[in-house]
């Protein structure tokens, strides 16, 4: 007999290579980016295992490879078009009994399969086929709304954000994509606090600046101290040092117990961590690089978000599932940084030749 395999847990940024899908019974993909069904998509394995096992010889299947790449930011269920095409899907697999996944795959992936795909797996070539290419015709169909996301140059967020907070009761939410430390930037980028500087940005907390040098002094210092410079010293853009003084608000050991849907975690861990104030922008700077995921990243350190006009995440879309819900507004914005967020400006080598390296605006 032969040996079967079944897949299940792929993010919905994942890639599924071609070989993948043929080699394996069942494939089943989160439906949430960020990813806050873990629970959710364990129990759609479960639930749908045995009908799958029960498809002799082995479950039919289908692949539809998109012919464009998705920037991260635009793929995130939060924002149309992905979270309507999460809803299709749902439709679909309802009128069909096939089973659908929807990944939008990981442009930073110089990999012949990079970009969004759909797989199915039914009880026959033709239901399988049929629901993929419904599926499929919708994502091609959302190419135009894709494209109409656009992100703004960071004096322009900067700019808006001051606008809109000054009538706003909830913080501006400013995403600091292009140093996306989940995406392999550094995370230490100084460029979006330098423009809100510049600008006179008020009741304003930045995070997470990955600074375990600036932690380590702050901590030396002691609260009520000062640095004389913040953030500098490493390669690639954005890398401009921040002179001070730099003042010491607050100090931690940056541990805490995080509530974000996406990781609750039993203990989230930053390392030595600091809150660095100058004029109205304040600075979490942690030894531990890592995405800010929970609210408590800041408010375990006396950040009250609440009273905060603007908060500035290094996060292309996790930060959503903890702090979407207290924004008056989330802007992805472009300072400089290594996680570039439009996909037409990777060298790629070994991606099909045939994908468009950007949506099309139709």
């Amino acid at each position: 007999m032969a040996k079967r395999s079944c897949c299940g847990g792929f993010a919905p940024r994942s890639v599924l290579p071609r070989r993948m899908v043929e080699l394996a019974d069942f494939i089943s993909s989160y439906r949430t980016y960020p990813h806050t069904d873990w629970g959710l998509a364990g129990a759609r394995c479960a639930e749908w295992l045995g009908r799958v096992l029960a498809w002799k010889p082995h479950p039919a299947r289908a692949l539809r490879q998109g012919p464009f790449l998705i920037p991260i930011t635009t793929g995130c269920t939060y924002v149309e078009p992905a979270g309507g095409l999460y809803r299709h899907l749902s439709a679909i697999e309802r009128e069909t009994g096939v089973h659908l996944s929807l990944n939008m795959g990981f442009p930073p992936a110089d990999i012949r399969d990079a970009g969004p795909s759909v797989t199915a797996y039914g009880e026959t070539q033709a239901a399988a086929d049929a629901a993929a290419d419904a599926l499929f015709s919708a994502l091609l169909a959302a190419e135009r709304e894709f494209a109409a996301h656009r992100p703004l140059p960071a004096a322009e967020a900067v700019a808006k954000a001051i606008r809109i907070s000054a009538s706003a009761s909830r913080p501006v939410v400013l995403s600091d994509t292009q140093d996306n430390p989940g995406a392999g930037a550094p995370s230490n980028t100084t460029g979006l606090i330098a423009e809100l500087l510049r600008q006179g940005a008020e009741r304003t907390a930045v995070g997470i600046l990955h600074d375990p040098a600036a932690a380590a002094a702050a901590h030396r210092s002691g609260t009520g101290g000062t640095l004389a410079t913040l953030g500098g010293g490493g390669t690639g853009p954005g890398q401009a040092p921040l002179p001070g003084p730099w003042r010491v608000a607050a100090l931690s050991d940056g541990r805490f117990r995080g509530t974000s849907p996406m990781l609750r975690a039993a203990e989230t861990r930053m390392g030595p961590t600091a809150l660095l104030a100058q004029d109205g922008v304040e600075v979490l700077v942690a030894s531990i690089r890592q995405q800010p995921i929970h609210r408590e990243v800041f408010t375990h350190i006396g950040v009250d978000l609440a009273s905060r006009a603007i908060v500035a995440l290094k996060s292309s879309a996790h930060f959503r599932a903890g702090f979407q819900e207290i924004a008056e507004q989330v802007i992805v914005c472009l300072a400089p940084g290594a996680n570039l967020e439009d996909p037409g400006c990777f060298a790629f080598a070994k991606i099909r030749p045939s994908v468009r390296l950007r949506p099309a605006p139709g």
